[in-house]
C-alpha cells in the first residue's frame, strides 16, 4: 500500500504515514498528474524530487529548516491549554521531529556519498575580496537502476558572535544521473560571502570561526555509512560527523561592507536555480528574446 498525497498545502496525517512503506508527495500535479504517478507508482519512472519544505507532524507548528537554534517544539500542549496532546512553539526544549524533514526524498535505487572534504580548508579574509574554497565528495549509484539524484550542501552552525544563527543553511545543491555502480565527484565552488550573516544592526558579518559543511539532510549522509560499507566505498571512519562533513577555518573576519544590499540575500539561491534552468538547449531562443523574468514566466 502507498498514500499518494494529492493537496495543496501540508495536511497533516495523524500517524498514517507510520503506517505505510511509502508515500508519494505530487502536491497539484496538473492534467498529466495521473499518468505520471502512475508511471512512478509501477516503477516505470524512477522518482527523484526532494521536499521543498519542512512537512508538519502537528497542526499548526510549522518549524522551518532555517529556523533559529534556540527554536523547539514541545509535545503535548502548554499547562493549563486543556487535553494533552499536539504541540506547540518554545523558546527552547527537545526538539519535536516533523513528518517529512526539508529536502526527504526516495528512490528505487540508492546513493552514498564518499570523500567529502574541502579545500582549502585556512581561509584568511583581508577585507578587501571574498575568498574563494571548494566543497566535493563522490556520489555513487550502488543499487540496480540508474537515477537521478540531487546533492544538498549545508552550512550548520551552533553559535554566532553577534546573531543567533539558524540550525542550517542552504548553500547549493547538484543534480547528478548516474547508473548502475557509477560514481562521480561533485564540487561546489564557494567563497566566504556565503558564510556571513547580518547581525542585529543589519550589518553584514563574517566571524572568524572554524565553520561545518554538511552534505545531505540530517541523518541523510550518515544512513548511506551502512550501504557504502556494503558496497566497499566505506572511507576512512565509521563516524558520521568524519565522512559526511567537511570543515573550513576562517581567521580575519569582521564587519562586511562591500557585499551586495541586505535585501538582495534571499534571491542568491532562486536566481542560481533561474540560472540553470535557462542554460538548458531548449532555453535558447527565450535567452535572446527575453529577460530573466520572462523567463521563470514562460519557461518553467
Amino acid at each position: 500500500i502507498a498514500l499518494v498525497l494529492l493537496q495543496g498545502r501540508p495536511r497533516t496525517l495523524h500517524g498514517l504515514a507510520d503506517r505505510t512503506p511509502a508515500v508519494l508527495a505530487s502536491f497539484v500535479p496538473g492534467p498529466q498528474g495521473g499518468t505520471a504517478l502512475a508511471e512512478v507508482v509501477y516503477g516505470l519512472t524512477n522518482p527523484s524530487g526532494r521536499l521543498p519544505l519542512t512537512y508538519p507532524r502537528h497542526q499548526a507548528v510549522l518549524l522551518p529548516h532555517f529556523r533559529r537554534v534556540t527554536q523547539r517544539c514541545i509535545s503535548g500542549r502548554p499547562p493549563g491549554r486543556g487535553q494533552a496532546g499536539g504541540a506547540y512553539l518554545a523558546p527552547a526544549s527537545v526538539e519535536c521531529r516533523p513528518e517529512f524533514a526539508f529536502g526527504a526524498g526516495g528512490s528505487y535505487t540508492s546513493f552514498v556519498y564518499t570523500q567529502v572534504e574541502a579545500y582549502p580548508n585556512q581561509l584568511i579574509y583581508t577585507g578587501s575580496r571574498p575568498v574563494d574554497f571548494h566543497t566535493s565528495l563522490v556520489v555513487t549509484n550502488t543499487g540496480q537502476r540508474s537515477g537521478r539524484h540531487t546533492v544538498l550542501l549545508f552550512l550548520v552552525r551552533r553559535h554566532q558572535r553577534r546573531a543567533v544563527p539558524d540550525v542550517q543553511s542552504l548553500l547549493g545543491f547538484e543534480e547528478v544521473r548516474l547508473e548502475p555502480k557509477e560514481s562521480r565527484h561533485v564540487t561546489f565552488t564557494l567563497s566566504t560571502d556565503d558564510l556571513t550573516y547580518v547581525d542585529v544592526r543589519l550589518r553584514r558579518t563574517l566571524d572568524s570561526d572554524v565553520y561545518t559543511l554538511r552534505v545531505g539532510t540530517p541523518g541523510e549522509c550518515a544512513a548511506y555509512l551502512a550501504a557504502a560499507a556494503a558496497a566497499g566505498l566505506r572511507g576512512e571512519s565509521n563516524d558520521p560527523q568524519q565522512e559526511c562533513h567537511a570543515t573550513v577555518t576562517v581567521a580575519g573576519g569582521g564587519t562586511i561592507k562591500t557585499l551586495p544590499r541586505v535585501e538582495e540575500e534571499p534571491f542568491r539561491l532562486l536566481h542560481r536555480y533561474l540560472e540553470r534552468i535557462i542554460s538548458q538547449p531548449r532555453f535558447a531562443l527565450l535567452r535572446a528574446t527575453a529577460p530573466l523574468g520572462a523567463a521563470f514566466l514562460l519557461g518553467v
